[in-house]
């Protein structure tokens, strides 16, 4: 998907939401005058360290346990420098930035670089999955038709899961990958490699980073709900605000219109339709926009990087 569609898509979905959920602009503008603004403001420092700072980390870890051993600094600095591109995708297309940033910059193979970006997402999915299926399970009886549909995404997280430890699997792909042709094999090999070669022990580990990582939107949604004077309870917080994260992932502009969508459903009756839209659109900026164009300063080392015109070392 483009990011003109993802952006026209956003802006549409934004358009229909407005026009067809009678919000009441007077009620959002006054919710908004009497919030919690430090409280606000915590959210948001809290969201841009989480996504910046530890995002990096993990990525670096990811690396690291590939036998990558770039400068903690330099992924960090990628983050950041990518991060104004990545606010105009859709959540799951910003890999790519990092895949090719990885291959021109650093040199990193393809299929290596591919690999450990789509190694450091899945732990992403499966956090958030994590979280879903502890929602599930909290949900009182007669809230749990509502989320019937959410069960199918908690077991792909369970099955991503065993995947990640399931070596035969992975030698299996591998070995029919070099019979179709031995670039093929290669590409596999590297695609491969943070699943079939990272030890079982450090695994677990970059996946409990995973699970504390996804907490973020779901702390900051609650913290925003809080902040307007709204006490969302937990038993049904949990899955529906997890239910919502995923709805972002629907091709948009940072999965912009979806999210705000999805709660404004799953929460109907908590809370004025209008509050609920101001949770969902603060979440989409705390969450997404405002921590990815933070990189801003760094977007035009990161785009000369891309391009060739400069680069660093082979690690």
């Amino acid at each position: 998907m483009s990011v003109g569609a993802a952006v026209l898509a956003s802006a549409l979905l934004y358009w229909i939401l407005l026009r067809t959920s009678d919000l009441d602009f007077a009620g959002l503008w006054k919710a908004w005058r009497n919030a919690n603004l430090p409280l606000v403001c915590g959210v948001l420092i809290f969201s841009l360290f989480v996504h910046i700072v530890l995002g990096a980390d993990k990525l670096w870890r990811v690396l690291k346990a590939m036998g990558f051993d770039l400068p903690w600094a330099l992924v960090l600095k990628i983050r950041l420098g990518a991060g104004p591109l990545r606010a105009l995708m859709p959540v799951d297309m910003g890999e790519v930035l990092n895949i090719a940033f990885f291959r021109q910059y650093s040199k990193i193979p393809l299929g290596d670089a591919s690999g450990a970006c789509l190694f450091d997402r899945g732990l992403n999915f499966m956090g958030s999955a994590f979280w879903l299926t502890a929602g599930l399970i909290m949900l009182p009886m007669e809230s749990q038709s509502a989320a019937a549909q959410a069960l199918g995404i908690a077991a792909a997280g369970a099955l991503y899961g065993v995947f990640v430890f399931a070596t035969s699997i992975h030698g299996a792909i591998n070995g029919l990958a070099e019979k179709l042709h031995p670039k093929i094999g290669r590409f596999a090999q590297g695609v491969l490699s943070p699943f079939k070669d990272c030890p079982a022990g450090r695994k677990l580990l970059l996946m409990g980073y995973g699970v504390v990582f996804q907490a973020r939107p779901l702390i900051v949604c609650y913290l925003l709900f809080a902040a307007l004077g709204v006490q969302p309870p937990l038993d049904v917080f949990i899955a529906f605000a997890s239910l919502a994260v995923f709805a972002g992932h629907i091709p948009t502009a940072a999965g912009i219109g979806p999210r705000e969508a999805a709660l404004m459903v799953l929460f109907q009756g908590l809370a004025p339709a209008g509050t609920i839209f101001a949770v969902g659109a603060a979440m989409s900026l705390f969450v997404h926009v405002i921590p990815m164009i933070a990189g801003l300063p760094w977007l035009p080392w990161f785009l000369r990087g891309l391009s060739g015109a400069e680069s660093g070392q082979n690690p």
